[in-house]
């Protein structure tokens, strides 16, 4: 479809603009004086259209996520922290949720259902670890170990898996230019289920895979049962 202006005020920066759910957008602006989280109507211009809402969040956002049910903002500040702009009230009320331990979380992705939030927490300098979080209690699960590089951590349509970038490949060889040793391709992506029954999808099963979608059956295909992510092997971060 056609381009829609948003906001267009002599003198606003904004940025960072997504879709919130059916008829709304969120962004980032200083209308204000500072930055703050708005929320507005896709279309100002009709008769029922209000009024855009800010929510000031006291610092620079660098990233923001929209949840999918459109009830839920979370953005990143340049101070290392983690705030989720709850959008079910009249107030918008903006709490903290994490705070990075050594620089700026980042790669903020929400499951499917709107109920669990995924980041890339530095742990340490140059190093960072893939945790999620249900923002309804706020305790993070940490889905990696603080060993790697793990970043832009992403849930499977179905919300069973999280997939991740990490840079933890270390296959040496030797350079073609100069007589020492190069480590080629470090970054891969990597996938984690999010419950201990749910399978591996790459491992083999006790009956074998079917040879066709139509030999499927509805267990093969079972969806995610309504229950939480499996925090066996994981860790609460501290």
């Amino acid at each position: 479809g056609p381009a829609r202006t948003l906001l267009a005020e002599p003198g606003v920066r904004a940025r960072l603009a997504e879709p919130l759910g059916a008829d709304q957008a969120v962004w980032v602006d200083d209308a204000d004086g500072e930055e703050s989280v708005t929320v507005a109507p896709v279309d100002p211009r009709a008769a029922d259209a209000p009024a855009p809402v800010r929510h000031p969040v006291g610092g620079r956002v660098l990233q923001l996520a929209a949840a999918p049910d459109g009830r839920s903002v979370a953005v990143t500040l340049h101070d290392g922290r983690l705030l989720l702009v709850d959008l079910t009230g009249d107030d918008g009320q903006v709490r903290e949720l994490a705070r990075g331990a050594d620089g700026e979380i980042s790669g903020l992705a929400w499951s499917p259902d709107s109920q669990w939030l995924a980041y890339a927490d530095p742990a340490e300098a140059g190093i960072s670890r893939i945790v999620v979080m249900r923002p309804a209690d706020g305790v993070p699960v940490a889905v990696t170990e603080p060993r790697f590089v793990d970043r832009s951590p992403t849930f499977t349509t179905d919300g069973r898996y999280l997939a991740f970038l990490s840079r933890r490949s270390f296959d040496p060889i030797y350079d073609q230019h100069s007589f020492d040793l190069t480590f080629p391709a470090s970054w891969r992506p990597f996938l984690v289920p999010l419950a201990a029954r749910t399978p591996d999808p790459f491992g083999a099963s006790p009956d074998g895979r079917p040879t066709s979608h139509a030999d499927e059956k509805a267990d093969d295909l079972r969806a995610p049962e309504p229950d939480d992510p499996s925090a066996e092997g994981a860790e609460n971060v501290p």
